[in-house]
């Protein structure tokens, strides 16, 4: 008792000062709601083994506070105790992803020692029942775009089989390329991983988004409701070349003005807002193109020499260019189509994208075998034989002659 009570003034005078009873190392956790100490008060450890199954036995537990004592104890007591919460937090994922800090008093009673011990966890035990296993980048792929749709703040993953990437680059490009779905970028992505080292490793992902989550859910709704409503309004269309033009006239309803802008929710300041640049406008177009059954791509190439996105329109009846950013912007009341002849300052990979040419010319309908055509004059239809000369019929029976003498 009296060293129990000499160790809580310590640890209250320390507190007081403002000193942690963690290590450096173990400053990021958040303890655990329940208490619980181990149903054995005087766990015996007498040698480095037992003194680390003891540990791992208290933490599957989520004991705590407990005291370890010894009777002849094989070894350095306080070198082998932190040589075990080492290889505890290092080489055994789950416990590193629990626990937090491992604090101890190594106490001397004449030839035996008492340790006692405090273990802070920086996550429950219950929440590792939700984590999903993750063994192929596929799947890792699959849970990290469903996290940004959603507006997640923070994802864990067990990783079977970890490699290390570039989650910044992941995160940027598929908010990028789906910003309809996630609805907003995250400001920044803080990426942990318990332990720090191995192929064995859990996964934590915390997005900072510049919004609460309620006005995230809404703008995300309103989004969907807009998108919904271009969808709507071109069903009843049976043309795919008037549906991509009334999808434009959508952007374009009440007179709307728009200010060229780049913004972190570019979905919604398109359709709320009213601002927009290329990439935000093409992205767009070419989404609620597909939606509605129109062939309908995003080029990346330049403008002027200054990167720049627009969209080509690959239909049955012909292919252009559309700048739908440039006629928005300049409040154009229709879509322009535009050859490829009409693209001046323009410059993209003409090899990955189809020629616009425009409209098709109609195909000639099939023609019969031997028929001669304009399109092939230099294989002119070959002379009719004139048949051989025969009997002529009699006179009474040629009624046609009859007709032409009166």
């Amino acid at each position: 008792m009296k060293y129990r009570f000499v160790f809580l003034c310590l640890a209250l005078a320390l507190l007081l000062t403002g000193c942690r009873l963690v290590p450096d190392e173990y400053v990021d956790y958040i303890p655990h709601a329940y208490t619980q100490t181990s149903e054995d008060e005087n766990l015996k450890v007498n040698n480095y083994d037992e003194l680390k199954s003891a540990l791992l036995t208290l933490i599957d537990e989520g004991a705590e506070e407990s005291t370890l004592t010894t009777d002849v104890y094989s070894g350095d007591v306080e070198r082998d105790f932190n040589r075990a919460v080492d290889s505890i937090t290092h080489d055994y994922p789950e416990e590193a992803y629990l626990v937090g800090a491992v604090d101890r008093e190594i106490v001397s009673v004449g030839s035996y020692y008492r340790i006692d011990l405090q273990i802070d966890y920086r996550h429950q035990k219950s929440e590792l029942e939700g984590i999903r296993d993750v063994y192929y980048f596929e799947n890792l792929q699959e849970y990290l775009e469903a996290a940004l749709n959603a507006s997640q703040r923070m994802l864990t993953l067990h990783m079977c089989n970890y490699v290390d990437m570039d989650f910044d680059k992941m995160v940027e490009e598929y908010c990028d390329n789906n910003i309809t779905k996630a609805i907003a970028k995250p400001d920044r992505v803080v990426k942990e991983t318990y332990p720090s080292s191995g192929s064995d490793r859990y996964l934590v992902l915390r997005f900072e988004y510049p919004k609460d989550d309620k006005t995230l859910e809404f703008r995300k709704q309103f989004v969907e409701y807009m998108m919904d409503t271009a969808k709507d309004s071109v069903a009843e269309e049976p043309n795919e070349l008037e549906r991509a033009r009334k999808l434009y006239a959508y952007f374009m309803g009440s007179g709307h003005s728009y200010t060229e802008e780049s913004v972190s929710m570019p979905a919604y300041a398109l359709f709320f807002d009213h601002k927009a640049d290329c990439r935000s406008f093409s992205a767009i177009y070419e989404i609620m193109c597909t939606d509605s059954a129109v062939n309908c791509i995003t080029v990346h190439g330049t403008k002027d020499g200054e990167p720049y996105d627009w969209n080509i329109l690959e239909l049955d009846s012909g292919v252009w260019h559309v700048d739908v950013n440039a006629d928005a912007q300049s409040g154009q009341p229709e879509l322009r189509l535009l050859t490829d002849a009409d693209m001046g300052g323009y410059e993209w990979d003409t090899a990955s994208t189809p020629a616009c040419v425009g409209f098709f010319e109609p195909e000639p309908p099939p023609q019969e075998e031997g028929e001669q055509t304009e399109e092939n004059p230099e294989q002119p239809a070959e002379p009719a034989q004139e048949p051989e000369p025969g009997p002529e019929p009699p006179e009474e029976e040629n009624p046609d002659e009859s007709e032409i003498t009166p």
